[in-house]
């Protein structure tokens, strides 16, 4: 601890005297919006720190990618977590001319097999100082099964409103409010005991956001969730309620692309029927550049909790970047996923007893290779040494999976991928990961996959076309049984009718395949949806 207490003084002394040192430019920061007076509603702004273990796509200035059509945040049928479309939908406003008054909305509307309807609709205005955005999605289908495969027999419903008010008090403060409601209703009958899981989440955040000069931004919210749980096993119930509440705080000062500080607080308090958990996180993260082309990222990151030991990680990154041809990264950085009610979302299990958090150091090494505008090779490899590992464990008497917490895994990761530009509206990438763990019990590891994607637009005619065909490797859902492989083939296009009149067509699972996203959550067959999608 206080070895961990000295690496944050001699980072907070080492920011500062660099701070002072370094003059302010008068460049705009690339992460920060126009003053609040000029802007409609936008995503929470956050400097782009480069610790992912996926390499990010750092495209060049004049790549036809930044041109791209967007979808407006598709939902794909099968998606069973909450949805984004909300925070989709405020990146796609933000980009659009700012105009004094400016609105956007769009209404999409899909029907499709197994009597499967998906209803989004979202608006958002800019009207003097005051923005809003509501999105609302209704996603109801009746099975995702085919034949009489026990396997393929889930029904499922969501509900998800969410609503949005960003007010500019002055041209240095915003005051922002957002809440919400989602519910989902999905019933698992391939297992003996028949359940039906049922999920309420209420969300509610208030922030502010201070800009205290061009290049610093402090900011801060506070927030509540309260979600509560059902499972009807049989003829029995077993319900539980999460409640958590807490606070962040973030200062970030940008004064170019290569040199930035953030520092990051947080705290929160969950309550878990009647276990309660208290969470602390604090991490400080510095970017600078040595040279034209060489950078380093450094920082730490602490997290706090009152069930079990501190867990803490550095930040160490090096940057290389040869003009826009040729540009590697190489450090170290950690991660963890506490009990939330995000998480919690994104699973389903029945008595969620596991509250370990996933806690991991990444070492990590990638490189960007451009020889021309039209081709972009990527490709890194990383070593995952996790402290917690969460894997499913079967229980027999129940027929379900549950997560056992196993310490001390490592994994390592080898990705490629390939983006090929043709004729300006032609866009070919495939991909290639390769994982594999020192630990031979995991259950639903994915230890190959591989896809191949084609995205066609003719802006004449207003067609769009993209279609991707995905492996997946066979997968261990017991200690001596496996799935066997499969190839999933997907085709989605558009066609405008008028400028702002869409006709499109969703066809997943061609090949008709069966295979499981997550335990007891499998996805369909061959299924067709079709709709439109209005622009108001």
């Amino acid at each position: 601890m206080k070895n961990l207490v000295f690496c944050f003084m001699l980072l907070f002394i080492y920011t500062s005297i660099y701070t002072q040192q370094t003059p302010s430019t008068n460049i705009k920061s690339e992460l920060l919006q126009e003053k609040s007076g000029e802007k409609i509603i936008i995503p929470d702004v956050k400097i782009n720190i480069e610790d992912e273990s996926t390499i990010p796509i750092e495209k060049q200035e004049t790549s036809i990618l930044k041109d791209k059509i967007s979808n407006y945040g598709r939902i794909d049928v099968e998606e069973l977590t909450k949805s984004k479309a909300s925070d989709k939908f405020k990146s796609e406003l933000s980009k659009e001319r700012q105009k004094e008054d400016f609105s956007l909305s769009t209404f999409k509307f899909y029907y499709g097999m197994f009597n499967n309807i998906i209803a989004e609709m979202n608006t958002g205005r800019r009207s003097g100082n005051l923005n809003y955005l509501i999105t609302y999605l209704r996603n109801k289908h009746d099975s995702l099964g085919y034949m009489n495969n026990t396997y393929f027999n889930t029904e499922m419903n969501i509900d998800d409103l969410n609503g949005d008010i960003i007010y500019s008090v002055s041209s240095n403060v915003d005051l922002s409010t957002s809440a919400g409601y989602y519910t989902r209703e999905i019933g698992l009958y391939n297992s003996p005991i028949n359940i039906t899981e049922s999920k309420n989440n209420i969300p509610a955040r208030f922030g502010i956001l201070y800009n205290a000069d061009i290049n610093t931004m402090l900011k801060g919210d506070i927030y509540y969730n309260y979600l509560y749980l059902n499972h009807k096993m049989g003829t029995n119930y077993n319900a539980k309620n999460l409640q958590e509440a807490g606070t962040t705080l973030d200062l970030e000062t940008h004064w170019s692309r290569d040199n930035f500080l953030k520092i990051s607080g947080k705290y929160e308090y969950s309550c878990f029927n009647e276990d309660k958990f208290h969470f602390g996180k604090i991490s400080a993260i510095n970017k600078m550049p040595l040279f034209s082309s060489l950078s380093i990222q450094f920082g730490l990151e602490a997290d706090i909790y009152n069930y079990k030991g501190m867990f803490w990680a550095p930040n160490f990154m090096v940057f290389y970047k040869y003009s826009t041809v040729l540009s590697m990264k190489g450090g170290i950085y950690g991660e963890q996923n506490n009990l939330s009610t995000e998480k919690i979302l994104n699973e389903n299990q029945i008595d969620y007893q596991q509250t370990l958090p996933e806690e991991k150091w990444v070492y990590l090494y990638s490189i960007q290779y451009s020889p021309f505008q039209f081709i972009n090779l990527r490709a890194n490899v990383s070593f995952h040494q996790y402290q917690n590992y969460l894997n499913y464990e079967y229980i027999p008497e129940t027929d379900l999976y549950v997560f056992s917490a196993i310490s001390n895994i490592g994994v390592v990761q080898a990705e490629g991928i390939i983006e090929l530009i043709a004729f300006e509206n032609l866009i070919l990438n495939a991909s290639y990961v390769f994982r594999q763990p020192d630990y031979d019990k995991l259950l639903f590891f994915n230890y190959q996959s591989a896809s191949i994607g084609l995205e066609y637009t003719y802006q004449p005619w207003g067609f769009s076309f993209n279609t991707r065909l995905t492996y997946r490797d066979a997968e261990k859902y017991l200690r001596d049984a496996y799935l066997d492989p499969k190839l999933i083939w997907d085709i989605n296009m558009s066609q405008a009718i008028s400028k702002d009149f869409y006709i499109e067509l969703m066809l997943k699972n061609i090949l008709n395949q069966e295979y499981f996203e997550r335990p007891r959550v499998p996805m369909g067959g061959f299924s067709i949806n079709a709709g439109v999608r209005i622009l108001l």
